[in-house]
């Protein structure tokens, strides 16, 4: 089974969005086995809706500092 794939069965299961799912599928993959390298992430961390999320993530996160002072 793909991350993809399973990042999927999680967000259906669990009903959290694509993004998080993916963050959970990998999270879960790399403790599983903490030798392993993820050679090929770029395909999954250049998808337009993780960089929507990053990008939203990132300007929200200004937002609150500039009203922090």
């Amino acid at each position: 089974m793909s991350v993809e794939q399973s990042a999927r069965s999680v967000s259906h299961a669990e009903g959290v969005d694509k993004v998080r799912a993916l963050q959970r599928v990998l999270y879960r993959s790399a403790k599983q086995d903490p030798e392993r390298r993820f050679h090929a992430l770029y395909d999954k961390v250049a998808r337009s809706d993780i960089m929507w999320r990053a990008w939203f993530d990132v300007r929200t996160n200004r937002e609150l500092r500039a009203l922090m002072g």
